[in-house]
């Protein structure tokens, strides 16, 4: 099973090991799981969400010069978010 970059969302801080050691656990099987730090929202990594009462909701981040579109997100570990 491959899931593609940001279907797994790890929302933490970029200092965190043991994040860090799921990311990579992650990476072994074939993920591309994303960390999310929101001690980087929005200064290193823009966050974009939109609401049309027509069309839905969109949300659109860049993280370490990878686009992710998080309507994609089907997993989310909320580790230590600073």
């Amino acid at each position: 099973m491959t899931a593609s970059a940001g279907d797994i969302l790890v929302i933490s801080h970029t200092h965190d090991a043991h994040a860090a050691d799921v990311l990579a656990r992650l990476r072994q099987r074939g993920l591309e799981p994303v960390l999310f730090d929101t001690g980087r929202v929005p200064r290193e990594t823009p966050l974009t969400i939109e609401h049309d009462p027509r069309s839905g909701w969109s949300a659109h981040t860049r993280i370490d010069g990878r686009d992710v579109d998080l309507r994609r997100v089907r997993s989310v570990w909320w580790r230590r978010p600073q």
